[in-house]
């Protein structure tokens, strides 16, 4: 079973990103900040991260750059914004896997939850 993490501050994100996921089959962790996040990630075989990017107590832009740094099995991380802190020719030269605007567009999000899940 593979397992995910999804980071955002906004609880009501989490339990819509949750729930789409939830018919997917798999182990789901959840956290509002990177710094928890990151910490998730070192403890648990986590096999991808969706984070926001803008969030209180280590931003998304900031956890990308600490799972970057494992020198173990890394998770694939899909960001997301509203905002334009980062380009997504950035996000993805700095191993980000995919990059989405919010709001989000639910059927691309399934769609890359489905093909990492398959992998």
């Amino acid at each position: 079973m593979k397992q995910v993490l999804i980071v955002d501050d906004s609880k009501d994100i989490i339990d819509v990103i949750k729930e789409e996921l939830m018919e997917k089959n798999v182990k789901i962790f959840t956290t509002s900040n990177g710094k928890d996040a990151f910490e998730i990630v070192k403890k648990n075989e986590i096999d991808f991260v969706i984070s926001d990017i803008r969030m209180p107590d280590g931003d998304g832009v900031e956890l990308l750059k600490n799972i970057n740094s494992l020198k173990e099995k890394k998770p694939k991380i899909i960001l997301m914004t509203g905002f334009a802190e980062i380009s997504k020719d950035e996000a993805l030269k700095n191993g980000c896997y995919a990059f989405l605007k919010k709001p989000l567009d639910w059927q691309e999000l399934s769609n890359l939850a489905d093909k990492l899940i398959s992998e």
